[in-house]
């Protein structure tokens, strides 16, 4: 289980007396993700392949296993043993012939724990203008990982919710939602459009003849009826990622 908390502390030691942005820079890590670690707003924790980065230049002696044990991807026990073994009995272990890798090592990972797959970064939106490409940089916050079945046979990206009006599905302000970006989608399903210049919307679409309604789940707004041609479905909500 990702222990936020742990992960934190331990960063803030990696970096030491380093500002956030020196440190970002020298690990090649987006500056705002590692703020949002330190400050405990992460939902996930960050993959592997970005703990390698955060630890190749950690101080104070701040390991790779250190943080996989605080992000879950390796159980308690595991940082034990390490913690107990002597740096002669380390040094064998990471010289042995029969450890060619580090994800070759197995464990007896509790019941709850997610396996490590492949993963590969998506953008997190915070708005999205139609006057402006997807994915311009006014739009993006972050990138984040995701594992790669996840995105397979489509383009997706995370948008996060600043309306109340989709409450009625449980999708509150500063909910993370998962989209596929697609141009068209089911009568009834929650997308992401845009109107004419407007920013985008996140509302539950129904086609008519030459017209859309845009449905919102909050008895006190009111749905909206547009042209055809005014608006342009930008993706489908695939799942919601609450905020904590």
């Amino acid at each position: 289980m990702f222990n936020k908390d742990k992960f934190a502390k331990l960063l803030k030691e990696a970096i030491g007396d380093r500002t956030t942005t020196v440190y970002a820079d020298i690990v090649d890590v987006n500056r705002t993700y590692i703020s949002k670690i330190l400050n405990k707003k992460l939902l996930n924790p960050p993959g592997p392949e970005v703990i390698k980065k955060l630890a190749s230049k950690a101080y104070h002696h701040i390991t790779y296993e250190d943080f996989m044990v605080a992000a879950g991807w390796l159980p308690e026990a595991y940082s034990k043993t390490i913690e107990h073994s002597s740096h002669e009995d380390r040094e064998n272990i990471a010289k042995s012939e029969d450890i060619k890798d580090f994800n070759e090592l197995t464990y007896d990972l509790p019941s709850d724990a997610i396996p490590i797959g492949e993963t590969t970064k998506i953008p997190v939106l915070r708005i999205i203008r139609a006057d402006l490409p997807l994915y311009a940089d006014q739009h993006i916050i972050e990138y984040v990982d995701v594992p790669v079945e996840e995105v397979k046979g489509g383009e997706y990206f995370y948008f996060i919710v600043t309306g109340d009006c989709m409450t009625g599905s449980r999708i509150y302000p500063g909910d993370r939602v998962f989209v596929r970006r697609q141009e068209k989608v089911e009568n009834g399903e929650i997308a992401i459009v845009t109107v004419n210049k407007e920013e985008a919307k996140l509302k539950r679409v129904k086609f008519l003849e030459e017209a859309v309604i845009l449905y919102p789940d909050n008895p006190k707004y009111q749905p909206q009826i547009y042209n055809a041609q005014e608006i342009r479905i930008v993706g489908k909500i695939v799942k919601v990622e609450f905020k904590p």
